[in-house]
């Protein structure tokens, strides 16, 4: 085998290896390289958490038996408290930067405002508010109604939706078109469960240190 058959035998193995980098660097997409360049220190972070790979559904617009208002029927194999809990996985928190600082992503805040506006519904409905709790449940319910109002405004939505009837027009909404949520309360997970990693990792080193020191 010749040297100089070798020598152009390395030289392409390199220029693939080369583009074969480029191509892998490239397919990282532009937001999550440009949210790797924050500190997330004050207000050096970046406004929208990004996740890359989040497809569109079809979302069909309907009544469901589950995340009722409260669980009527006994036996009926919902818990409704825990369903609209589970909407909103880790309070809601996903942690960031090299210090893994705490953020609220929106449609969590949105979630929470849902529930914490169906709570105050079946809490009333049962009379059961009195006193500073109703004060608090009052005041957190209003904060959350007008909070949803400016969402829905800021995000407004122009789909046009089928109304029926005269003279009480009935709207019937049909097929959204949507984020596929699931990818994005997969990345979620993923990311509270690196963050107890790291806490946990962060908390033995700090007592280990604390065992080493003598008086």
């Amino acid at each position: 085998m010749s040297i100089l058959f070798i020598f152009m035998t390395t030289i392409l193995l390199k220029a693939i290896l080369l583009a074969w980098l480029r191509a892998a660097f490239h397919s990282l997409s532009q937001s999550e390289l440009a949210q790797d360049t924050y500190s997330y220190e004050g207000s050096d972070f970046p406004r929208t958490w990004s996740i890359d790979g989040v497809d569109r559904v079809s979302m069909f617009v309907e009544d469901t038996t589950h995340y009722q208002l409260e669980s009527s029927v006994v036996g009926d194999g919902f818990d409704s408290d825990a369903e609209w809990d589970l909407l909103v996985p880790g309070d809601g928190l996903v942690y960031l930067g090299d210090n893994k600082r705490p953020f609220s992503v929106t449609v969590f805040h949105q979630l929470r405002c849902l529930n914490i506006i169906r709570k105050h519904l079946v809490l009333v409905a049962r009379h059961e508010l009195s006193g500073p709790r109703e004060d608090r449940s009052r005041t957190l319910t209003t904060h959350c109604a007008n909070y949803l109002r400016q969402m829905a405004l800021c995000h407004a939505d122009l789909d046009l939706d089928t109304a029926v009837g005269k003279p009480e027009v009935s709207v019937m909404p049909d097929v959204y078109e949507c984020h596929d949520w699931s990818r994005f309360y997969e990345k979620v997970e993923r990311n509270q469960y690196q963050y107890m990693t790291w806490s946990s990792a962060s908390s033995k080193g700090k007592n280990s240190t604390t065992d080493g020191l003598t008086d």
